[in-house]
């Protein structure tokens, strides 16, 4: 019988509406209505079996349209038979797929067809062994065998892969994942993965970049690792001697300030000896002021002076008067005038002469006698 599609449809229409009994409040489809259904399982191509599916004539039998695309073997129309037609037999669909081992088809068939068996879709991603796909797997399917998943992801030692999957997929093993990282002794992934994800093992991936001697790294690793020992990480900053790095380091709570300060007390260098007194609580004013009074600089002993809490301004304003440069004893003395400290009149001096001398030094710079100056 030669027939269009077009054709075909118009008659199962017609047969759908015009010649349905009833039996038992059931709907029974008539002999002609079957007969062209039987046409359309042995002589149409599975997207055509779709189509008349699809069309949802209320005699259909929804089964056996689905045996014949199953019979087909087609992929992409099993695919979308099982994901479309209501009342398909999805599971039966789904061994199509199975079998034919196509990756990407089992992880889109578990993933968007209701009622699919995810496990055996998953056992076809397992067997693969390939990483990407066993993640994406894990990630956005639910009931996915994560522990299985697991297991190729950890004995591929990837370590992006690993962390990826420790930090995204619920009910991973971190500790696992975690190790395949700690044993890679990689700096930035031991980094990341403590950083990241939660549960890790601080400590463990701590002692990797401790090990490293690393700066930044032990900096960074203390700073932003939640859980992190400032005393370990801080060891690797003190026994490396970079007081640039002491000076950061120390303001982290709980480190150990004393010897932080130690090294950039002997490094000698008055900028970092200021920052350090003026930026870190609990810093020994007294002796990195020494360091700044030493260099003789009175814009550095200003600075001292003015803005470190708890500094002796007595040296530093020595050092200011001593280097002869007016616009700095001129903001000097324009601070203490100004400045709320309780017995300001011991913090600027001393004694009634500090004006003087100071007056004093100026004229003697500007070859000018100022008699009236003599009198203040």
């Amino acid at each position: 019988m030669k027939i269009t599609f077009d054709k075909l449809v118009e008659l199962l229409r017609e047969e759908s509406s015009q010649y349905i009994t009833k039996e038992n409040h059931k709907i029974k489809p008539t002999k002609r209505f079957i007969e062209l259904e039987n046409f359309v399982c042995q002589e149409c191509s599975p997207e055509q079996i779709y189509e008349i599916a699809k069309l949802g004539l209320k005699s259909t039998n929804i089964e056996k349209l689905g045996k014949a695309v199953i019979r087909s073997q087609n992929l992409y129309w099993n695919c979308k038979f099982a994901k479309e037609i209501s009342g398909a037999n999805v599971r039966e669909h789904g061994k199509v797929i199975i079998a034919s081992k196509n990756l990407k088809l089992n992880c889109w068939f578990a993933r968007y067809v209701k009622g699919a068996d995810v496990r055996e879709h998953g056992k076809v991603i397992i067997a693969s062994k390939n990483l990407k796909l066993n993640y994406l797997f894990s990630r956005n399917i639910d009931e996915s065998d994560v522990m299985e998943h697991a297991k190729v992801i950890i004995n591929s030692k990837d370590l992006k892969i690993n962390y990826l999957f420790a930090r995204n997929i619920g009910g991973a093993d971190v500790r696992a994942h975690g190790q395949v990282i700690i044993d890679s002794k990689d700096l930035e992934w031991n980094y990341k993965f403590a950083r990241d994800v939660k549960g890790s093992d601080v400590r463990a991936h701590g002692l990797v970049i401790i090990d490293s001697k690393d700066l930044e790294l032990n900096y960074d690793f203390y700073e932003y690792v939640r859980g992190a020992d400032v005393r370990a990480h801080g060891q690797v900053i003190i026994d490396s001697q970079d007081p640039e790095w002491n000076l950061e380091f120390a303001k982290f709570k709980g480190s150990d300030v004393k010897a932080h300060g130690e090294v950039v007390f002997n490094s000698n260098d008055p900028e970092l000896n200021l920052k350090f007194a003026e930026e870190v609580c609990g810093a020994d004013i007294e002796k990195h002021a020494q360091v700044v009074v030493k260099s003789k600089d009175p814009r550095l002993n200003f600075r001292f002076a003015a803005f470190v809490n708890g500094a002796d301004i007595k040296p530093h304003e020595r050092v200011i008067i001593e280097s002869k440069n007016t616009k700095i004893i001129d903001e000097f003395f324009s601070w203490v005038e100004g400045s709320q400290v309780e017995k300001n009149d011991q913090m600027i001096i001393g004694n009634k002469n500090t004006k003087l001398n100071y007056e004093l030094v100026k004229e003697e710079e500007e070859k000018e006698v100022c008699i009236d100056l003599l009198f203040i």
